[in-house]
């Protein structure tokens, strides 16, 4: 008799001592400050002990505890978190005296400090716990999900994924090219772009990134001798086949990175059809690609022709040098132009005179007028020279 009362007085404390949430909410009324914190679901305030309410969890961060709202996640500063039925519960794994603590939380992409320069939403928006077993975690493993800032026509500001990595680098870099300081870019970080003022007084900036208005490329030259072109070498085995030497320079072309060839010229000793009795040059222009020489643009310069031999015109596109006519003389003996003599003077063609007086002179045919009228020379082998 005396064991069924002991069995009837457990079961009546239990029905009594708790609630159907699992909280002892009617142990907290009447103890002391000291003995209310030692109760789960106590509070000590305004100098009475009670309960917190069905909607509510003790909040321990604060002096003295407080009740605080249950938001059905694990938001609070300890990582506690209240289930549907508003029991406190530790977050993640131990439940407390309450079996039935069930949340779900949508999990947050992470960004800023956790994510510098861009996002990574999370492989699942939201996790639910049914209150049994290890609580689950927001996973982050899809790079797929990562997004990195970028600054819409400005690389300098922009962020891409590194490769094989999960964050997010820069797409520019500074960089050093022996010199100075530039930029690189992805993928061609092995390229050390400038800007504009970096270049040198003879260059131009052929721009191949732009970062807003600022803008970083090659300096190139405006011109450059063709023999240090990149066609160099095919520039050269042409004009060899002519038996002549590589000259002059390739010009830039307008807004591009490539060089305009008409202007190398194969160079050549003038050969003897041109010049037999003096000496010059025979040269030609390449077309504009260097692919090979333009015909059209062939031209004989004469340097000089020898004693007795002039160019009367040297504005042909092929000059020779040609006996001195009657009525001409040179000023120098290699010169290759002709001078003509005096109105009315002549000379004797192939002559090799320097000077008007030694190569001019008049004869029996010219009439001279003075001041008592006109005359002529009188005998026809006779002939009148300067002093």
């Amino acid at each position: 008799m005396k064991r069924a009362l002991n069995t009837i007085f457990i079961v009546c404390l239990c029905i009594f001592g708790f609630t159907n949430n699992g909280k002892a909410e009617d142990v907290c009324p009447g103890k002391s400050e000291s003995e209310c914190t030692t109760f789960q679901y106590c509070v000590y305030s305004a100098g009475t002990c009670k309960s917190c309410g069905s909607k509510e969890y003790r909040d321990t961060t604060k002096t003295p505890y407080e009740c605080a709202s249950c938001t059905n996640g694990p938001t609070d500063k300890e990582g506690k978190a209240c289930g549907t039925e508003g029991a406190a519960c530790q977050y993640p794994g131990d439940n407390g005296d309450n079996p039935n603590c069930k949340w779900t939380m949508t999990c947050p992409i992470k960004t800023g400090e956790e994510f510098p320069h861009g996002q990574w939403a999370p492989d699942e928006s939201s996790i639910t716990y049914n209150g049994t077993g290890e609580p689950p975690s927001c996973t982050y493993t899809n790079t797929h999900n990562i997004t990195c800032d970028v600054v819409e026509g400005n690389p300098c500001e922009s962020y891409r994924l590194a490769q094989g990595g999960t964050e997010c680098v820069p797409v520019a870099l500074q960089c050093f090219n022996g010199t100075t300081w530039g930029m690189q870019f992805y993928p061609n970080y092995e390229v050390c772009y400038l800007r504009a003022d970096q270049c040198k007084s003879d260059e131009e900036l052929r721009t191949i990134v732009s970062c807003g208005d600022t803008h970083y490329g090659v300096c190139i030259k405006s011109q450059i001798p063709c023999t240090q072109s990149d066609k160099a070498a095919t520039l050269t085995s042409v004009c060899q086949e002519q038996g002549a030497t590589l000259s002059d320079n390739a010009t830039l072309i307008s807004g591009t990175l490539s060089y305009d060839y008409s202007g190398c010229k194969c160079t050549k000793t003038i050969t003897p059809e041109h010049a037999p009795s003096g000496s010059g040059t025979y040269s030609c222009n390449f077309l504009s690609d260097g692919s090979k020489i333009d015909g059209s643009t062939c031209t004989t310069t004469v340097s000089q022709c020898n004693a007795g031999f002039c160019i009367v015109d040297n504005s042909t596109q092929t000059p020779s040098c040609v006996e001195v006519p009657s009525g001409y003389y040179k000023t120098d003996s290699l010169n290759t132009g002709c001078v003509k003599c005096p109105t009315g003077a002549s000379s004797n063609a192939g002559n090799t005179m320097t000077t008007m007086k030694d190569a001019c002179y008049y004869t029996s045919a010219t009439q001279f007028r003075d001041s008592s009228g006109s005359f002529s020379i009188p005998a026809s082998n006779i002939k009148i020279k300067w002093n």
